[in-house]
């Protein structure tokens, strides 16, 4: 049973779906994207606070996202794959 965990720093989540890691988040120059179990047709795409599509692109369990283009600010990610689909923020800091 998956457990739903508030949105604090200090809370875990444990869930029976694949798993979606940013790193750095906050980030400047690039952002790393991982889902360890996202197939080879999962879809990437960044989108801004206004629901713009800036990018998408498909991966395989890893992306790096560079960001030098894109202004400060809060954004999404996007990554859907063949069973769920998963939106976190990013915070762009310059």
């Amino acid at each position: 049973m998956p457990i739903a965990a508030k949105n604090e720093p200090t809370d875990t989540q444990t869930m029976d779906t694949p798993q979606l890691l940013l790193s750095p988040n906050p980030a400047q120059q690039s952002v790393n994207i991982a889902c360890s179990t996202c197939d080879d047709n999962a879809t990437m795409t960044l989108i801004n606070v206004s629901g713009n599509v800036l990018t998408s692109t498909k991966f395989n369990q890893s992306y790096v996202l560079n960001l030098q283009h894109y202004p400060a600010g809060m954004y999404f990610i996007k990554v859907q794959n063949r069973d769920a689909i998963f939106v976190h923020k990013l915070l762009i800091i310059k």
